[in-house]
């Protein structure tokens, strides 16, 4: 799998899986053959506005199907999809753009005009609306309610509508190269600096292959993650959208958490898999409604991005023992640099008080300046796979270290 693109992964399990449902949301379900073909019509539009391979184009949106369509669309053309926080400021945002030389901008209709400035620059923008998927009535009633915010976007001839961009013809333009630029995060940086990392295909599928290996599932027949935590973070992007693509799941998509709600669709829609912060477990632990026979579908929970503390992993498997639920939560540990996790605590094998083992694709040693470290030897925590980034954007000096023949990034963690 991580000699293919992040569209050529999931358009894998389209070819296999055409019929189940790729996407939930909202109560609409886009089936694979659906996504798939939607892709490939964004795909197409892009290419005709002019997008070529290497060239970036910025998604500032939260968890709608559009903003899963727009990421394949961009990678399948071979373009680098940037993704931003759909809460970033103007100026934050128009930063980032130049940074990274963006071409085009997509975002949430309902949000656009506080990015007037942007879209009047002449930037090609596209926009969506979080209701297209859910059907003519309550896209309606969507724009009915939105329309004093609809009516505040710059009128100007660069400005499309999601709605009509998907009725392009489908693209036959495939990109193979899995080594190059496929996404660009914007992280803290092992140093504390801003930093833009860099991220190709082959990384990110180099992770999700391990999937399966993280969630103890030898003979997976498709399951439901909730996608929760947004795609402009690694754990969100190729955990909680990609990993479970790539094998047929579902994803259930959730623009912004909220406790009730996600109560709601482990029951409606029998999520099965839950990763996350520790806020996030900390909420549903604080409702009594988080109990009873609804979580028996859960199998398994995963935290980390934080200080997580034993208290918590304690609290919530004593609720999944109280509601009768094979669900345990394990705590994981890892950096942008390496798509997120690079260690987790597994079903088969976790310990309290740990970050759990190496994934098996992952080699983690502690060096001590240059010098590799025997076990046991406090030294700082440095990673090497195939999982690296491919560096930080505009970084003249290598952010890798090499021993053994090997990269290795510094995690900055002892």
């Amino acid at each position: 799998m991580e000699n293919l693109t992040l569209f050529g992964a999931i358009n894998k399990s389209a070819e296999k899986y055409p019929s189940r449902t790729a996407l939930h949301y909202k109560g609409a379900n886009i089936s694979y053959r659906k996504l798939a073909s939607d892709i490939s019509a964004i795909a197409s539009y892009l290419e005709e506005k002019g997008i070529k391979k290497g060239e970036v184009v910025t998604i500032c949106m939260p968890n709608i199907p559009q903003t899963v369509v727009c990421l394949y669309a961009v990678n399948k053309i071979g373009a680098i999809a940037h993704m931003v926080h759909p809460l970033a400021p103007t100026t934050q945002l128009d930063g980032y753009m130049k940074k990274v030389n963006s071409k085009m901008l997509i975002l949430l209709d309902i949000t656009a005009s506080k990015h007037n400035a942007i879209i009047e620059s002449g930037i090609t923008t596209l926009l969506c609306s979080p209701a297209f998927y859910l059907g003519k009535i309550k896209n309606a009633l969507f724009n009915i309610k939105n329309g004093v915010a609809l009516k505040q976007i710059s009128k100007v001839n660069t400005v499309f509508k999601y709605s009509e961009a998907i009725k392009t013809k489908p693209t036959k333009t495939v990109n193979l190269d899995c080594e190059c630029p496929a996404v660009y995060l914007h992280s803290g940086g092992t140093s504390g600096e801003p930093k833009t990392i860099c991220l190709s295909s082959k990384a990110i599928n180099s992770l999700c292959q391990n999937s399966l290996d993280i969630l103890c599932e030898p003979n997976f027949s498709g399951g439901s993650m909730l996608a929760v935590l947004p795609t402009f973070h690694g754990f969100g992007l190729a955990m909680g959208v990609h990993g479970l693509l790539c094998f047929g799941g579902c994803d259930t998509l959730m623009p912004k958490f909220s406790t009730a709600e996600t109560i709601k669709l482990i029951r409606k829609n029998k999520i099965n898999y839950l990763i996350g912060v520790p806020t996030l477990y900390e909420a549903l632990l604080r409702r009594k409604e988080f109990s009873g026979k609804k979580l028996r579908f859960l199998k398994c929970a995963f935290v980390g991005g934080d200080f997580v503390p034993t208290k918590l992993i304690e609290r919530f498997n004593e609720r999944m023992e109280q509601a009768g639920s094979q669900a345990r939560l394990y705590e994981g540990y890892g950096l942008t640099e390496t798509v997120t996790v690079c260690a987790v605590n597994t079903a088969k094998a976790n310990k309290v008080g740990s970050i759990g083992k190496p994934l098996k694709t992952v080699e983690m040693v502690a060096f001590d300046g240059d010098k590799k470290l025997k076990s046991g030897e406090k030294g700082e925590l440095c990673v090497s796979a195939n999982q690296l980034m491919n560096g930080y954007l505009g970084e003249k000096n290598d952010p890798f270290s090499i021993c053994d023949g090997k990269r290795w990034v510094r995690s900055g963690d002892m």
